[in-house]
């Protein structure tokens, strides 16, 4: 919110802004190893207020596939709380319900991220809200980004690649713009300061950003060694670009000063065949701007004490005359 003095005359009778691109660094933040998931000990989803949600699917048919399912994380000490066991495919912050929203697989590898689950940024079990659907019948989705109330997806699954509004009542969702089977977009999220959706695009290398018709603008590559980044959470002005490795670390762009800051340790132990992300930010009070109540200072004072006084030898005078 930007605050804006407006300076004030009282009035009584008398006049009283070069883009600099730098590669990650390789020093990640501290962090401590990650703890391992026990519903007997954890009782459920931690806390995520203010947390990046982080997570992996496995790969059903890959036997080299290890699922790490999804943590909290401190977006500033990288330290990292288990989240769920079960594979997350796309996430994002529902600022306005204070909850996380992610796709998982429906039960088989082909349907993927096509049920949408929620929860609530005071922990708790993950609730299933449905499974997503358009005009073809079930619609997997590999990113998602909220706008104004408006839940929008990406699907990365070659015949239905494309940029997608899904109707938070049914789940239905409707393509907005398709990709092409040659464009990879998986995970995108939405600032929640902006407004604006970005994205991940494989294909490019590229962090991207996406226009609510579906147009794709290139903002920034992605980090020296990095090609397949399948996870992105936006928050605090900055980008967080998840891998579905362990061995690379959480990458953070800035999109004010438009260059990468030092990385944050990745939670997974494993390799994954997919990513997603989401910072759970608390929706900010918009106050309106302070207007300045006008004062009157030691000589405007003095002025009004001499208009009164010479008002008053004016009634005087008259009512003298009167008199007379």
């Amino acid at each position: 919110m930007k605050l804006i003095t407006k300076e004030s005359l009282f009035l009584i009778a008398a006049c009283l802004p070069l883009t600099v691109m730098a590669q990650v660094s390789e020093t990640s933040q501290p962090q401590g190893t990650p703890q391992v998931w026990s519903p007997s000990t954890n009782g459920g989803v931690p806390a995520l207020s203010n947390m990046l949600f982080v997570g992996t699917t496995d790969n059903s048919i890959d036997p080299t596939s290890t699922l790490n399912g999804a943590f909290a994380v401190a977006p500033d000490s990288g330290s990292a709380t288990p989240a769920v066991p079960t594979g997350v495919w796309g996430a994002t912050a529902d600022i306005a319900n204070r909850r996380i929203l992610y796709t998982q697989s429906g039960g088989d590898d082909f349907e993927a991220g096509t049920d949408l689950y929620a929860i609530s940024y005071d922990g708790g079990a993950p609730q299933l809200l449905g499974q997503i659907t358009d005009v073809n019948g079930i619609q997997r989705m590999d990113g998602l980004a909220i706008v104004d109330g408006v839940l929008y997806g990406t699907a990365a699954d070659g015949f239905t690649n494309g940029f997608f509004s899904i109707e938070m009542d049914t789940l239905f969702a409707t393509q907005i713009a398709p990709f092409g089977q040659d464009v990879s977009v998986s995970g995108i999220d939405a600032d929640p300061d902006t407004g604006i959706i970005y994205g991940v695009n494989d294909s490019t290398a590229q962090l991207v950003s996406i226009a609510l018709d579906g147009t794709m603008t290139d903002v920034a590559p992605y980090p020296a060694g990095y090609t397949d980044i399948d996870g992105l959470a936006v928050g605090d002005g900055k980008a967080f670009l998840v891998t579905d490795e362990g061995s690379e670390p959480i990458a953070v762009y800035d999109l004010v000063n438009n260059v990468y800051l030092p990385s944050i340790a990745s939670p997974f132990t494993g390799e994954d065949i997919f990513s997603a992300g989401a910072f759970a930010v608390e929706a900010g009070i918009d106050l309106p701007d302070p207007v300045e109540i006008p004062t009157i200072n030691l000589w405007g004072m003095i002025s009004m004490i001499g208009v009164l006084m010479f008002g008053s030898f004016f009634v005087m005078a008259g009512r003298r005359k009167a008199d007379r």
